[in-house]
């Protein structure tokens, strides 16, 4: 073990103190520099999905007996696998709609737990040796020479360290010594147009207000406006948050809270299209305005001896409460990287080499993945306040691997069934528009899938049996009917999102952007070499999957084939709220439009 590595963390937020209690773990040497005066949590509810929980794991298997303690899933034992229930935030709540009862989403393996922020943070640092811990340091200033790196703080002290870990929040100096050289337009956080009210009240408070709705994890759905509430705390407290979208700006010089009058607070909640009963959740919220901001866009995620963790490096929106799992995410890879530099020689683990080497690999493993959930969440934060939705479907919690998933269901008219995860299913109004877009061969020169291959596909995603045992294998024409076809279509989206792969982040940023859409070659690349394919690739496949099925679908383009169309309504409709690849189904002479967007 090689003494004279040290490792300097900025920043005991949920990334920071992760990291330091990895290296504690593994007998790294790290010191832990805290602005603050104490360990302190700000915001109110936070939870861990499967990912998080399983990184925690490999950190400090004694955090988990811990948390199970303190945190607390939805009531009802037939309810734990629920990630959200959706619902209307106007009048009433959607509960006279014919979708009401059906509108969670979550999965067999997933069971939802949340906590107080500061119980968790108070396990975690339970983890970490306080000696290896200085409180009120403001770094202000890093140096790094050939051997080593020197950290000045506000109070004067200077301090030296191997490498620098920096955890220091979405406004951090440490991203901006790693960015400004190169990238200095990614500095600063980005403003997502929208802020939040949220609150931890007790649950009979709740209780007299929402009555049972407070048992399960709701999203409520408004028009530029939505709510969220959960249950923490053992069940005795209830969290909850009030989004608007903001038409006014954030100024740039502003912290990321402003404090407003009461008065200006209940005004963004007036109006038709809100149940009063959000009122008075309002009501009882302290009337600070807490921005949604954003790193939207981050090219590396370390500089020399300088990485970056947490929100320093992918600050998210709150729309996939994945956020704090990222970042213990982080803290997992960087703490193996590390230990694997401390227990080499003295001369090798100071390399200037090696450690860029370490974090560049850090940097390949983490950011494509942090950077995909970051983008996702901002993406369903776009269509949750800017587009009128009526459920928005936000993670499908994989079988294998946690991955992120989204989609959207528009209701334009009429309203629609709702067909479950990862879909976006929208009514069309004109039956013209779609195959005047139609990108791939209609009728029977449309490329088809055999019988032999579509059962290795039903094995590729492992459907159940008893999807196998439906008549409309046998009998095709069955397809085309809402008691079979969407039933069926359902399961395929769901077990095709949870196993295939999605690579659209990949390629966007790759410099071998390669696509293809002939459906043999997809059919080779993601059923037989078991690989993936980004969104155009995704629904060209699908879409041949369900042609040789006897759905009757037409592929069509995005934002290209859109722009293209001689139908302005068309563009009107989809532009702002659908960006990528559709398909269009065809049921009982009704048009719908669906895409698998991850």
């Amino acid at each position: 073990m090689n003494s004279d590595f040290h490792v300097a963390i900025v920043g005991a937020g949920i990334g920071g103190l992760a990291l330091a209690m990895a290296l504690h773990k593994k007998s790294v040497p790290f010191t832990l520099y805290e602005d603050a005066k104490e360990f302190s949590a700000v915001g109110a509810g936070i939870g861990f999905a499967p990912n998080g929980m399983r990184a925690m794991d490999l950190i400090e298997p004694g955090f988990r007996p811990l948390y199970e303690r303190i945190c607390v899933g939805n009531k009802g034992a037939d309810k734990q696998d629920i990630f959200f229930e959706g619902m209307l935030l106007s009048e009433g709540l959607g509960k006279d709609q014919a979708w009401y009862g059906k509108s969670a989403w979550g999965h067999p393996d997933f069971e939802r737990k949340s906590a107080h922020r500061k119980a968790l943070l108070d396990i975690m640092t339970s983890f970490i040796p306080r000696h290896n811990v200085k409180f009120n340091k403001r770094l202000v200033n890093i140096e790094q020479l050939p051997s080593k790196l020197v950290l000045t703080f506000a109070d004067g002290e200077v301090e030296e360290a191997s490498i620098l870990a920096g955890a220091d929040g979405i406004k951090s100096t440490v991203r901006e010594h790693v960015l400004k050289p190169q990238f200095a337009d990614q500095v600063a956080p980005v403003y997502a147009d929208a802020y939040c009210y949220r609150a931890v009240i007790p649950m009979a408070d709740a209780e007299a207000i929402l009555g049972d709705l407070t048992d399960v994890a709701k999203f409520y759905f408004g028009h530029k406006r939505c709510a969220v509430t959960y249950r923490i705390s053992e069940g005795k407290e209830f969290n909850y948050l009030l989004c608007v979208t903001d038409e006014q700006g954030w100024k740039p010089d502003k912290a990321v809270t402003q404090k407003v009058l009461h008065e200006a607070m209940m005004t963004d909640f007036e109006g038709p299209g809100v149940d009063d009963r959000f009122r008075q959740l309002l009501a009882k919220a302290s009337p600070i305005r807490w921005g949604f901001f954003h790193h939207l866009r981050t090219s590396t995620y370390y500089r020399d001896r300088v990485a970056l963790l947490g929100d320093s490096a992918h600050a998210s929106l709150p729309f996939q409460a994945a956020g704090a799992a990222q970042g213990v995410e982080d803290a997992l890879v960087l703490s193996n990287i590390l230990s694997e530099l401390v227990k080499s020689s003295k001369q090798e683990a100071n390399s200037d080499a090696n450690i860029v080497a370490g974090l560049s690999a850090y940097d390949s493993v983490r950011r494509p993945r942090a950077q995909k959930q970051l983008e996702q969440s901002a993406e369903v934060a776009q269509s949750t306040l800017k587009v009128h939705l009526l459920f928005l479907i936000t993670r499908s919690i994989r079988l294998q691997a946690p991955e992120f998933t989204a989609g959207i269901l528009l209701q334009l008219k009429p309203t629609l069934a709702i067909l479950g995860h990862s879909t976006a299913l929208y009514s069309m109004p004109d039956t013209s528009a779609p195959s005047r877009l139609t990108q791939l061969p209609l009728g029977d020169e449309a490329p088809r899938y055999s019988t032999s291959e579509l059962y290795s596909y039903f094995q590729r995603i492992r459907l159940p049996q008893k999807y196998l045992d439906t008549p409309l294998l046998s009998d095709n024409t069955l397809a085309t009917t809402k008691q079979h076809g969407l039933p069926f279509l359902q399961a395929l989206t769901i077990h095709h999102t949870s196993h295939i792969p999605f690579e659209n982040l990949e390629l966007h940023y790759s410099t071998h952007k390669t696509i293809t859409l002939n459906p043999q070659a997809l059919y080779t690349k993601i059923v037989t070499q078991r690989r993936g394919g980004r969104c155009m690739e995704n629904n060209t496949f699908f879409g041949t999957v369900l042609r040789s099925l006897g759905f009757h679908v037409r592929n069509c383009g995005g934002r290209v084939s859109r722009a293209m169309s001689p139908y302005a309504e068309w563009d009107l409709m989809m532009g702002a709220g659908l960006r990528d690849h559709v398909l269009v189904y065809v049921y009982e002479s009704e048009f719908f439009l669906y895409e698998i967007c991850h």
